[in-house]
Parts: C-alpha cells; sequence; structure tokens
C-alpha cells in the first residue's frame, strides 16, 4: 500500500496537477484575449476578479485537501465583511463567458480536491468495508437473533406456566 501511496504522490499527483494548472493558464488566456480583443465587453473588475480567482486557484492547487476545505469553508462562514465583499463583486459581472470561466475554475479546484484527497479515501476504505460487513452482519442477524431470543422467553414462560400448573394440580387437588 504504501508503494502505492508513494507512486501515487510522486509521479501520478504532480502530473494531474501539471494538467490543472495548464487548463488554468488557458482560462487565463482567454480572459486575457478577451479584453485584447475588446476592451469594453470586459471591464475592468470583472478582469480582476477573474485573473484573481484564476491564479488563487492555480497557486492553492496543492493545499486543496478535505481539512483545507473545512478550515476555509468555517473561515468564509465566519468571515461576513469578505463574503458580503465577494457576492457584491460577483453582481457585478455580466459577461456570460466570465461566469462560464469562474463556473471552470470551480471544477478544477473540486478535481484539485479530489486528487489530492485520494490517498486518504484509498487508506479509509478498508475501514469502511469491514465497518459495512459488521453493520449488516449485526443489524442482517439481529432480528433472527431477536427471534431467537423472544422465542426462549415465550418458551421458558411457558414451561415454567406448565410446570407450576402441574404442581398446583398435584398438591392442590
Amino acid at each position: 500500500m504504501s508503494i502505492i501511496h508513494l507512486m501515487y504522490q510522486f509521479v501520478v499527483l504532480p502530473t494531474l496537477k501539471q494538467s490543472l494548472n495548464f487548463k488554468l493558464h488557458k482560462l487565463n488566456d482567454e480572459v486575457i484575449s478577451m479584453v485584447i480583443e475588446d476592451k469594453k465587453s470586459v471591464p475592468p473588475i470583472e478582469f480582476n476578479f477573474t485573473t484573481h480567482i484564476i491564479s488563487a486557484v492555480s497557486d492553492n492547487l496543492s493545499d486543496y485537501n478535505l481539512i483545507t476545505l473545512f478550515r476555509r469553508k468555517k473561515t468564509f462562514e465566519n468571515e461576513k465583511v469578505i463574503k458580503s465583499k465577494i457576492k457584491e463583486i460577483e453582481a457585478q459581472i455580466y459577461n456570460e463567458r466570465l461566469k462560464e470561466i469562474h463556473e471552470k475554475c470551480l471544477t478544477i479546484a473540486f478535481k484539485s480536491l479530489i486528487y489530492n484527497s485520494l490517498m486518504l479515501l484509498v487508506y479509509l476504505l478498508p475501514i469502511f468495508i469491514v465497518l459495512y460487513i459488521i453493520s449488516k452482519l449485526f443489524f442482517g442477524y439481529s432480528k433472527n437473533i431477536k427471534k431467537l431470543y423472544l422465542n426462549m422467553i415465550n418458551n421458558r414462560v411457558e414451561s415454567n406456566f406448565t410446570s407450576s400448573n402441574n404442581l398446583q394440580k398435584q398438591y392442590c387437588y
């Protein structure tokens, strides 16, 4: 398992990250070409915001994992000023092509999250399989065990009742 992890960490993962980085550079080039073709179609605030998103995703490709996702989500929820500022800037973006580029950046960031967290999931997979099997055994057979236990108790009560009736008949009549 450790050899697979090392192969993934030092051979496969850098290749995948480089591929994502190339896609981000392609998106950045597309935004720059949009400005070069027609400066009026892309206002400066939209251009700056889009290029900032692309560079932020590109700079943090190695940092996206489950732990940083939860930390950033918590920070983002607590920082109301930043949240409102981002929503305000997003509301000012009218260019549909730039909105598509934002969505592609989010898709690339999500892929990076999956790639960076893949080995963690591979390590946790056997644990989840064992827990699943145990739960199936426990809950699947628990109904049968419960029926057997109830039958055993009912049989014991009935046998006690019949033996007490027999004793009562012997001594009382």
